[in-house]
């Protein structure tokens, strides 16, 4: 259920990220040039979106590539920021995955603790004979079901964890992607 919580807010805060790309950071239409003299007034224009909308990816990987060309005047320079911008997100998204990637871990764990837990009972039970045999039998069904579910439980949220993981990377190639096109090709 946490895992569930957590990638449904990693999801939504994807489905956020992608609206920047509707929010006019940059000039789209074909034959549009940026010059550096234009530079500094775009950032301010970027700022202005980010004060009232909240922090985008794109955003930042905007005003990152506008103060270098402001500064350098070269495409070069600017096309390299982007990219040093997208591995910097790049980073940081797959670090803040971390405790997906711990309850993964840990589903199982806790599946075969109780498994443990189950044939140190029936074991205990099993000793006794008679009507005890019975009920140790009943203990190993449930601590093999305790494996079962969790395996079950790891096979979902390692699917769930490499979605978004894909979609992340996804919405950092395309962030590279727009910059370069109609930011560093103009």
């Amino acid at each position: 259920t946490w895992a569930l919580l957590i990638f449904l807010c990693r999801y939504a805060e994807n489905y956020r990220q992608r609206r920047a790309f509707g929010l006019g950071l940059l000039p789209t239409e074909d034959g549009a040039r940026i010059l550096q003299e234009d530079a500094r007034h775009m950032q301010r224009h970027v700022d202005q979106i980010v004060a009232q909308r909240g922090p985008f990816i794109l955003a930042n990987m905007v005003r990152s590539a506008l103060a270098k060309f402001a500064l350098s005047r070269t495409g070069d320079d600017v096309r390299e920021t982007v990219k040093t911008q997208a591995e910097v997100d790049q980073g940081r998204m797959t670090a803040s995955m971390a405790m997906l990637n711990y309850l993964a871990w840990a589903v199982p764990a806790i599946g075969f603790f109780g498994t443990v837990r189950g044939l140190a009972g029936s074991m205990t039970l099993a000793g006794q004979g008679g009507q005890q045999l019975r009920i140790a039998t009943q203990h190993l069904t449930v601590a093999f079901d305790c494996t079962l579910v969790a395996l079950a439980l790891s096979l979902v949220v390692m699917f769930l964890i490499h979605t978004i993981q894909r979609e992340e990377e996804s919405l950092v190639f395309d962030c590279q992607e727009f910059c370069l096109e109609h930011l560093v090709n103009r």
